[in-house]
């Protein structure tokens, strides 16, 4: 047991006197002799000393909170905040998530994936200063992504697995040419940087590169020219696969259909569209057919002879048929430049060009098409579909407006891909970096808002990961926390790191400490609710590098278990503080920073007799009169989350000495 609790009580005036605030409430006593544990009073809840007791921790608490003459204004922006489901729609790549790309203030290209599911952020991808990315292409199963990446006037292909983020070895890829997978998501078809050799070979997942190995080169029907750029497209309702070829300029040379059974096989026998394939501008697979832009500026008659293809037209051309004389028209408007292509499921969207401007249509008919109103008048850059649902992503620029990214959930109104703040400031932008602190203390997740500059001022709302995971894993509803120009941290344990969880929140501090992103003090514990020991003991490891910690309902996971015969005998086995990871240093004086804590019965009786001996502890002991120590003791209902973390911010924000969260004089 504790051998500093009897001596703190006979030594007189034991309880630490708030210096701004009042006295702790004193604890009550079993008897008038010594005790061997002072706190175990506090097993018997009906005792009228001990909820006398609680009800004064209670009202310290809320006298303290309520000097924040904005908290219920607060209480209900953190509940607003929360996080928010994505529309299913939204999904630009089904479950993966929305992924799309954007240049950073350091002139590095981003790849950034959005929860669908909390709206979070993380960053898949960061590359060298002035780098580009040109192409993102998502495995058919979505457990990985291809990067086309152009830098230092060389392109690279660039594969990371979605799970860990784990990256393939760089692929040397031939300028301008395409990337595409095998079907079953564990081969990456690529044209390697051969000089003016023009190859296409095949990357397994998960091996060397010294393994990859041509697919196609001039043999079996398709003739390879030098300095060609190629593509593969795989169709995915028809046992068929499209080479498309490319000169240096992009215009398409030539289109080759083979058996994607045989192309998997390495044996596929192609058969080149007869006629003059490079009249066409774009294409897409829709199903089983090829849909193809006739080019405006060159139009030649083919295999039939009698009819020529028409300007600015869309022609569609069954992949089981495949020669120019079966193609059919699908869509022609001689008013428009029609210039790309989008495919969804039935639907045909096709960007055009007109009056300086992009349009975007739908196809209704041969004749009609409907038009999706833009953001405003621009051009637009990148277009991408919902795979699932009616989502339209699209990046848009004009002459007065820099180019940014827009979503339409429902395929008819745009907004701001980033999620505007609710005041109608500029819009908040979550972002997500991920840093491997040394040895084995895992690694940590940053997210902060937008146009953040790294200064070592912001606070730090600095968590234990729900569980143990990898460190990509989202971090959702702190929108409000962010909002106050602060940065949310979430530490990943390694598999073998639970019990090393203090010194790894330690290890944390230290880096967001060292690398200038926040400073000593103001760095904040926060509990979403497993009640860990370990912020605890980390906390009172090091006061001065933590300015402050909230903790839930306090468990003892973190130390030996001993089985009990009854609930009662395992009741008061679990509520001896001589078997916290930090006994040690409970004793007079104890050095802290300011602790709230929540004690919720309905959650678990051991918890809520557990944190209320905790806080009796720390009341006793206290050596920082500057720093409170505060509980809220709810033994008939349960606090809600929202509740909880609006309490816990605003008392970490008054400590970061926000002024918005100062308190109001007694």
């Amino acid at each position: 047991m504790l051998v500093v609790m009897p001596m703190a009580v006979m030594a007189g005036p034991a309880w630490a006197q708030l210096a701004a605030w009042g006295s702790y409430p004193k604890l009550p006593v079993l008897n008038d002799g010594p005790v061997a544990d002072p706190l175990a009073i506090l097993e018997q809840g009906n005792d009228p000393q001990v909820q006398l007791w609680m009800r004064r921790q209670n009202a310290l608490n809320q006298q303290f909170l309520q000097r924040y003459s904005r908290l219920a204004e607060w209480q209900k922006t953190v509940q607003k905040t929360g996080p928010a489901p994505e529309p299913e729609s939204a999904a630009l790549s089904s479950a993966a998530g929305l992924i799309w790309t954007e240049r950073g203030a350091d002139r590095r290209a981003r790849v950034l994936q959005k929860n669908p599911e909390t709206g979070a952020e993380r960053v898949l991808y960061v590359s060298a200063p002035e780098a580009g990315i040109r192409q993102l292409i998502l495995a058919p199963d979505r457990s990985a992504i291809a990067l086309q990446v152009s830098q230092s006037e060389q392109e690279l292909a660039v594969v990371i697995q979605l799970e860990d983020l784990k990256p393939e070895p760089e692929l040397r890829i031939a300028p301008g040419s395409g990337l595409s997978w095998r079907a079953d998501s564990r081969v990456l078809y690529y044209q390697p940087a051969l000089g003016p050799m023009t190859e296409l070979w095949q990357h397994q997942l998960g091996q060397p590169v010294q393994l990859d190995k041509a697919v196609l080169r001039n043999a079996k029907g398709v003739q390879l020219r030098a300095h060609e750029r190629l593509q593969l497209l795989i169709a995915e309702q028809t046992d068929a696969v499209l080479l498309v070829s490319r000169n240096v300029q992009q215009q398409i040379t030539q289109l080759a259909v083979a058996r994607r059974s045989e192309f998997d096989k390495n044996s596929a026998r192609w058969q080149v569209l007869a006629g003059l394939p490079e009249q066409w501008k774009d294409l897409a697979l829709q199903g089983k057919d090829l849909l193809l832009i006739a080019d405006s500026k060159s139009v030649t008659k083919v295999a039939k002879q009698s009819e020529g293809f028409k300007q600015n037209a869309i022609y569609r051309l069954p992949l089981n048929a495949p020669q120019f004389s079966n193609a059919k028209l699908e869509f022609q408007d001689d008013k428009l430049d029609l210039q790309r292509l989008a495919v969804r499921n039935g639907t045909v969207f096709v960007l055009a060009y007109r009056d300086g401007a992009h349009q975007l249509l739908q196809i209704v008919s041969k004749t009609k098409a409907e038009q999706v109103p833009l953001p405003f008048a621009g051009r637009v850059r990148h277009l991408s579909l919902a795979s699932e649902g009616k989502g339209i992503l699209l990046d848009i620029e004009a002459a007065d407006r820099q180019h940014a990214w827009y979503l339409a959930s429902d395929g008819t109104e745009f907004s701001p891909l980033l999620r505007e703040r609710s005041d109608g400031a500029a819009a908040l932008q979550q972002r997500a970096a991920i840093h491997t602190l040394p040895g084995q203390a895992g690694a940590i997740t940053l997210l902060y808002p937008r146009g953040a500059e790294v200064d070592g001022k912001r606070p730090v709302l600095l968590m234990l990961a729900p569980e143990l995971a990898r460190p990509e894993s989202f971090t959702g509803g702190f929108q409000a926390w962010l909002e106050q120009d602060a940065i949310v941290a979430t530490l990943v344990l390694p598999a073998s790191g639970k019990e090393r969880a203090a010194d790894s929140l330690i290890a944390a501090a230290e880096y967001l400490v060292g690398a200038s992103i926040s400073a000593e003090g103001k760095i904040f514990l926060f509990d979403t609710g497993r009640g860990d020991a370990a912020l605890m003991q980390a906390a009172l490891q090091r006061p001065a590098l933590f300015g402050g910690v909230a903790l839930r309902n306090l468990r003892m996971d973190a130390v030996a278990t001993v089985k009990a015969k009854s609930k009662q005998a395992e009741t008061a086995v679990a509520s001896d503080l001589d078997r916290l990871p930090f006994q040690s240093r409970l004793q007079q004086g104890l050095p802290h920073p300011p602790v709230l804590l929540l004690a919720d019965k309905a959650k678990s009786e051991q918890g809520f007799v557990m944190t209320a001996k905790l806080a009796a502890a720390l009341q006793l002991l206290s050596g920082s009169p500057q720093a409170p120590v505060l509980i809220s003791l709810s033994a008939d209902k349960t606090i809600d989350d929202a509740e909880w973390k609006a309490n816990a911010w605003a008392f970490f924000l008054w400590k970061a000495g926000l002024p918005r969260f100062a308190l109001a004089p007694r």
